[in-house]
């Protein structure tokens, strides 16, 4: 009996552990994003998962996702989640929380041409900030084919640029996931890798995270899952 007053003790404070930690993480993410960031979840576990993956429950589908992708590297693509859900993702405040897009695309030409963009990024207090970035020299395939940057073809290069996120690193989706970063050893990873490299690869992803034996039942590491490797 004391052994048994003791667990239920010790889940009940773990219970309230967890649900301060959702609480903080929401409250940094903003009520709208937090309710978007949900019905991504909701979704892709009900129309996804719960199909391609009858006969497992949740825990046992999200593992055997993750293991079909480190085998084939087939991602999801709008022929397998809804696109009422990638509309609204991409209409949402919590896709600019996430990734910085560009603001305008210019070319400065030369010897050896750049490619300028300059990116805009929405903060935690809802205001935009701006940042310049300079590549050259700049490539991009098309199909197997690989086209580079030169003072002819920059209509091409600008146009395939139009459509390129960049991790926001200021904005409240990174600032929410450090929030409760400390105690969960997989999101400081995830967090670290981020301020360090920006976009993470999606298969480095996959395998540290089977690697790291994770409770796919657990409210960030699902989070990091659809952000990564579903609405990316």
């Amino acid at each position: 009996m004391k052994f048994i007053k003791i667990f239920l003790i010790l889940f009940l404070i773990i219970g309230c552990s967890n649900q301060k930690k959702k609480a903080e993480f929401e409250n940094i993410l903003g009520y709208e994003e937090s309710n978007t960031l949900m019905y991504l979840v909701e979704d892709f576990e009900n129309n996804f998962l719960k199909k391609t993956y009858p006969n497992k429950n949740i825990n046992e589908a999200y593992y055997s996702f993750l293991t079909d992708l480190k085998k084939t590297g087939d991602f999801p693509s709008l022929d397998d989640i809804s696109i009422e859900s990638y509309k609204k993702f991409d209409d949402s405040n919590l896709k600019l929380q996430i990734y910085g897009k560009p603001d305008s695309i210019w070319i400065e030409k030369g010897k050896i041409p750049s490619l300028m963009i300059k990116w805009k990024f929405l903060t935690q207090n809802e205001k935009f900030e701006y940042q310049l970035s300079e590549s050259s020299p700049v490539s991009y395939y098309s199909g197997t084919r690989r086209i580079h940057l030169n003072n002819n073809n920059s209509d091409s290069i600008i146009e395939f640029y139009k459509n390129r996120t960049k991790v926001n690193p200021d904005g409240s989706y990174i600032k929410a996931m450090k929030s409760i970063s400390e105690e969960n050893i997989f999101i400081k990873e995830y967090i670290n890798h981020r301020d360090s490299f920006g976009d993470t690869n999606p298969l480095i992803f996959v395998n540290r995270l089977l690697d790291m034996k994770p409770d796919f039942k657990d409210y960030f590491i699902k989070r990091t899952i659809i952000i990564e490797l579903v609405y990316y």
